[in-house]
């Protein structure tokens, strides 16, 4: 068995594909497909050699990590879809994205795949059977696994939902309605535009991580990646809840992705319980947003871990294994 596993240098946004080839098939997965810089998305979406893709993943609706999906999936047959279940923040947060509302309306139809899973923040932290390559166990489970050449390899995913207590009641009463897909009128378009403004620079939508690599925990299988979306792990019990969640895992951790690009209030501390020996931060050179935060890289600093920037105007990182 070999991998390749790639951070694209598209700026500001996020773009992960890795592909694992066997003596029997390949197997192409893709994490994200957005930035705010178009030329540099399209330069790389345009490497991508593949006619076919396996499983693709979408941590979060925000428009850096999803617009360009469509260009991605332009040609090419997608077997099956993965993103984190939307609820009322997250669909009024989605249209206003590009290929937001598409995603959160008719997914299957956008991206012309074969099956589409929501992930929900509920589903037990329990191993599941065995299972073929390129199908997943129910449209409940959050994670997939693959047999490949007796290892088993796994696809495992943690959503954190998008949650804001700062509404009014008729707010609330709008994300309600939104959520569950009732008629909406103009004006509650109109409304929920209101809605999206007061939250937009306030929390991030409902984002979810995942885990890519094999199941068996121990340091011989440390090839697994771990990538983050825009999670925020900015307090102890939100970081003891995803190291609860990857703890068959955690062994397994190679490469970390920082997350949402490495900013100041979203990583508390290194998470020393994963055992990652590669820290990967994707952002773009002139963002506004102040990514990455120097409070980031230097809490590593002291460790023995190796810090790749990924940018517009760096390599791709391309990690190989067999």
């Amino acid at each position: 068995m070999q991998s390749e596993k790639i951070f694209h240098p598209i700026g500001q946004g996020g773009f992960f594909s890795e592909l694992i080839r066997t003596n029997n098939e390949n197997i192409f997965i893709v994490f994200d497909c957005g930035s705010h810089n178009g030329d540099a998305l399209r330069k790389e979406i345009k490497r991508i050699g593949h006619n076919k893709i396996d499983h693709l993943v979408i941590s979060h609706l925000h428009a850096d990590h999803i617009n360009g999906l469509d260009n991605l999936v332009d040609g090419k047959e997608v077997i099956n879809v993965y993103l984190p279940k939307p609820n009322g923040l997250d669909i009024i947060i989605a249209k206003f994205q590009k290929n937001g509302h598409k995603l959160t309306s008719n997914p299957k139809k956008f991206l012309k795949c074969q099956k589409v899973f929501f992930i929900g923040d509920t589903e037990e932290n329990q191993p599941q059977k065995n299972i073929p390559t390129t199908t997943v166990t129910s449209h409940s489970t959050n994670h997939t696994i693959c047999t490949i050449n007796s290892v088993e390899w796994i696809l495992r995913f943690y959503v954190k939902v998008s949650k804001y207590d700062k509404l009014s009641e008729d707010d609330i009463k709008l994300i309600e309605k939104i959520e569950e897909r009732k008629r909406i009128t103009k004006e509650d378009i109109k409304d929920a535009e209101k809605i999206y403004k007061k939250i937009s620079s306030r929390i991030n939508p409902s984002t979810m991580t995942m885990y890519s690599g094999p199941q068996s925990n121990d340091a011989y299988h440390r090839v697994g990646t771990l990538l983050t979306g825009d999670i925020r792990l900015d307090n102890e019990d939100d970081i003891k809840k995803i190291v609860s969640h990857y703890k068959n895992q955690q062994n397994n951790i190679l490469d970390f992705s920082a997350p949402h690009h490495g900013g100041k209030d979203d990583l508390l501390r290194p998470i020393r319980e994963f055992s990652y020996e590669r820290l990967h931060i994707q952002y773009g050179e002139d963002n506004t947003y102040g990514h990455p935060s120097v409070d980031i890289t230097t809490m590593h600093d002291y460790l023995p871990y190796e810090i790749n920037h990924i940018t517009e105007k760096t390599r791709a990182a391309i990690l190989t294994f067999d």
